[in-house]
């Protein structure tokens, strides 16, 4: 891992070759790519940035930066660490989800909405997380051997996303509570065995 620190006299000296902060996290990240690591955080003005951060203010000047901190790490680290965090997360999704199933199950209850939307929220967690993990496995060659059964867990899991939003939608609360209990539910323990799968494959390569 390596921590790279500048202030506002070190960013200005990055003039001669870039133009702004995309041009800069791009300079970095091929940086990271010839010692064999990736940018794994970035933070700007004390602000941590994600993926649609760094695409949203990639044309900032380089006057208006103050501070910049990246973070690198090796791919295979990296992985292992978003994989950790995975096994441990989605079971916390399932136990949140078989909740709220049983919460919409109960007519005078209160509190679904705020519920409803936390298993949401979980979801979209989940989702983002997932789609993290996916440029490391490619540059990993991973990817390649879990494609097919990737790309049939996610397209349930949206699916089923889609359809607790339209029971929702239509205050189906039986048919919503079903979904999450006997869909959703199943799915989540389809990711769990398939990240429990990849982390196999990556400690193989290792």
């Amino acid at each position: 891992m390596e921590k790279i620190c500048l202030d506002k006299t070190e960013i200005l000296k990055l003039k001669e070759q870039c133009m702004n902060l995309g041009e800069v996290l791009s300079y970095f990240k091929t940086q990271a790519e010839k010692r064999g690591e990736v940018v794994c955080s970035v933070q700007v003005n004390g602000m941590t940035f994600s993926e649609k951060d760094d695409i949203s203010f990639q044309d900032t000047d380089l006057q208006e930066i103050q501070s910049l901190v990246l973070t690198t790490e090796s791919p295979q680290i990296l992985l292992k660490d978003m994989l950790q965090s995975l096994i441990s997360y989605i079971p916390e999704v399932s136990d949140l989800a078989m909740r709220t199933a049983d919460l919409f199950r109960h007519p005078y209850a209160e509190g679904k909405l705020r519920q409803f939307s936390e298993c949401l929220e979980a979801c979209q967690l989940l989702t983002e997380a997932l789609n993290a993990a996916t440029p490391l496995l490619k540059k990993m060659n991973i990817y390649s051997q879990v494609k097919d059964e990737w790309k049939s867990v996610e397209v349930r899991f949206l699916a089923e996303i889609k359809e607790m939003l339209d029971a929702f939608q239509r205050k189906d609360m039986v048919l919503l509570s079903d979904i999450i209990e006997y869909n959703l539910s199943v799915v989540l323990k389809e990711w769990q065995a398939l990240t429990q799968k990849i982390r196999a494959l990556v400690n193989s390569v290792a």
